[in-house]
């Protein structure tokens, strides 16, 4: 079982131009994953930051239910927390849009990436620089490595 890097030794041994190609789609996908896995992480702290809000009213009111039963402050509290409980969905769907489009944009680049080195490939093939056996290996060896 070979890893990543023994899988990138074996591709520059067969053909390291060709290698740099198939290759060159990785810094956009890097791009893509640090970036939205950036806003994710601050979305997610978003989320958290307004559950232990809606916490603090929750436990505020809870230590103060005389208080808020002597002036009839019920129906206040409860419209209170449910605007915060509506803040907090909203800001809890963006985070899950976020993590939602992650994954297709990622396939999308991957499977671009695929295309463009598949059609290179067909001209690499024809010429005699290349032999079936060392296209299978590449992509093979690319399917792997996108799948990781």
């Amino acid at each position: 079982m070979l890893t990543l890097f023994g899988m990138i030794g074996v591709m520059f041994y067969i053909d390291w131009k060709f290698t740099l190609i198939a290759l060159s789609v990785m810094p956009l996908l890097f791009a893509v994953v640090f970036t939205y896995t950036r806003k994710i992480k601050k979305a997610s702290r978003a989320v958290r930051k307004k559950e232990g809000e809606m916490a603090s009213i929750i436990q505020e009111v809870f230590s103060a239910v005389r208080v808020v039963k002597a002036f009839a402050r019920e129906d206040y509290e409860q419209r209170r927390y449910e605007v915060e409980s509506m803040e907090s969905v909203g800001i809890a769907l963006r985070a899950r849009g976020l993590k939602a489009k992650l994954s297709p944009m990622v396939e999308m680049i991957v499977a671009g990436g695929t295309c463009w080195f598949c059609g290179l490939a067909r001209a690499w093939f024809w010429t005699a620089a290349c032999r079936t056996g060392s296209l299978i290996v590449f992509v093979l060896y690319l399917g792997r490595m996108y799948n990781r």
